[in-house]
């Protein structure tokens, strides 16, 4: 008994054997499909989409930039911003009181600018000498722009001024603000203007740089959000559309 069962294993290894020979290799199958259909095809992933750049924006993500969005009315501040952003937003562009949506010192300068307050009964301490100086903070005077807001008629105001083309940047301003104006408004290139993050930013809304080439680290990270200086979008917007109003 024990031999005929050892038989029968002996021949149930040979089949075995013998039909491993003839199946066919996994390269065989490869380039007997590849004869067939002529050619192997590998699915490839799409790619993310570029961003599209608007000429009358030059420099500004359709879709990805919240602050340019809600300035131009597009999306409400609410939904499109968060801080000191849609504060600032919610009063100049949605006419929200002053006292309501901000507090301490932006909560002086938006009652300066929007309201017409003086700069002694809205300010204190040194923003009281800026603001009679006609020094503004940007970050006010570009959420007024996107309202509409007539800021107050101050000769005085030199950054209004050269944004104007009134006085050219090297006559009215000094440090980064000149440097900015030059960049912008006077079309100097980044390279020549600016230094470091500010010259990446520069390169970025002026020169349509991606931001993984023109900056590094949060600034990068910052840039693909939409995320970007509001000094460097208010001289973008001094370039682009001068202020015949003010």
């Amino acid at each position: 008994m024990k031999r005929i069962t050892g038989a029968f294993l002996i021949l149930g290894i040979c089949a075995s054997v013998l039909t491993a020979k003839e199946a066919p290799s996994a390269l065989e199958i490869f380039y007997a499909l590849a004869g067939a259909q002529s050619d192997i095809s590998i699915p490839v992933p799409a790619l993310r989409p570029a961003p599209v750049f608007d000429r009358q924006e030059k420099g500004f993500s359709r879709y990805s930039n919240p602050v340019m969005e809600a300035c131009r009315g597009e999306r409400s501040c609410f939904m499109a911003l968060d801080g000191i952003d849609r504060a600032l937003c919610e009063a100049y562009k949605e006419d929200r009181s002053c006292f309501m949506a901000l507090d301490g010192a932006d909560n002086g300068w938006c009652q300066v600018l929007k309201e017409g307050k003086s700069c002694f009964m809205a300010l204190n301490g040194q923003d009281v000498e800026l603001c009679e100086r006609g020094r503004y903070p940007r970050k006010h005077m570009f959420w007024a722009r996107c309202g509409n807001i007539t800021l107050p008629d101050s000769p005085s105001n030199p950054i209004m001024q050269a944004c104007r083309g009134e006085r050219s940047c090297f006559m009215a301003l000094d440090g980064e603000d000149r440097q900015l104006c030059e960049a912008y408004v006077e079309d100097k290139s980044c390279f020549m203007a600016l230094d470091d993050a500010e010259r990446g930013w520069c390169e970025v809304l002026k020169e349509e740089k991606s931001c993984f080439m023109a900056l590094d680290g949060a600034d990068q990270e910052r840039c693909e959000r939409g995320r970007f200086p509001g000094k460097h979008l208010f001289w973008q917007h001094c370039a682009d559309q001068p202020l015949v109003t003010f």
